[in-house]
């Protein structure tokens, strides 16, 4: 991590595979990804996949300016550029051949994350610790002991993931009738594509 501040965000890979999930973006955001020795800017929502072994970087959905020297490139869906080619070229990739191990490992990471999020964003309603009063928009990374991680909690309804799943705030949770009437467990959606039970991506 070089820079964890939110209006300059920059995060270089220096060997491995990473994938990026972006919920939401804001035009104050600078996002930068650092692979050997080029800079991709994240332009919008959507997912992002770079190897450092194979000098590539991916997106699958969304938008990356991706720099190199003098040398300038802007991807788009389902396009990858190899960082090392004389001529920075955006080429078109079939998303299905990159859908590994890795790829699928990241979608139920997302799919924890989302469920950890409808839990712990259960506990601010009311008289729940920490949402209301000063920096009530509560916007951050919250522990949710029961699911032993770090979960997105934010104040503006649902934001949904690249893989479909939804990061939601207390505010929505408060409103959804399954939490409060007629006695019935809590439920948005019933969806299971591409790997499990989640909730279908407003693209």
């Amino acid at each position: 991590m070089i820079s964890p501040e939110l209006a300059n965000t920059q995060v270089r890979l220096d060997k491995g595979r990473a994938m990026v999930e972006v919920l939401d973006i804001r035009k104050e955001n600078d996002i930068r990804i650092l692979e050997n020795g080029a800079t991709a800017k994240l332009l919008k929502k959507g997912l992002y996949d770079f190897e450092v072994a194979s000098n590539e970087v991916r997106v699958f959905h969304g938008s990356a300016e991706v720099t190199a020297g003098n040398r300038h490139v802007k991807l788009g869906d389902n396009q990858q550029v190899v960082i090392g080619d004389t001529a920075l070229k955006a080429v078109h990739f079939e998303g299905r051949q990159y859908e590994d191990a890795f790829y699928r490992w990241s979608a139920l990471r997302s799919g924890y994350l989302s469920e950890a999020s409808v839990n712990i964003a259960g506990t601010f309603i009311g008289r729940g610790p920490g949402w209301y009063g000063p920096g009530w928009h509560g916007l951050g990374w919250y522990w949710d002991p029961w699911f032993g991680v770090y979960t997105f909690v934010h104040a503006d309804g649902i934001f949904w993931s690249p893989f479909g799943w939804g990061f939601y705030s207390p505010i929505f949770i408060y409103r959804s009738p399954y939490r409060f009437y007629g006695g019935y467990p809590h439920a948005f959606a019933e969806y299971h594509y591409p790997y499990g039970h989640g909730f279908p991506a407003h693209r």
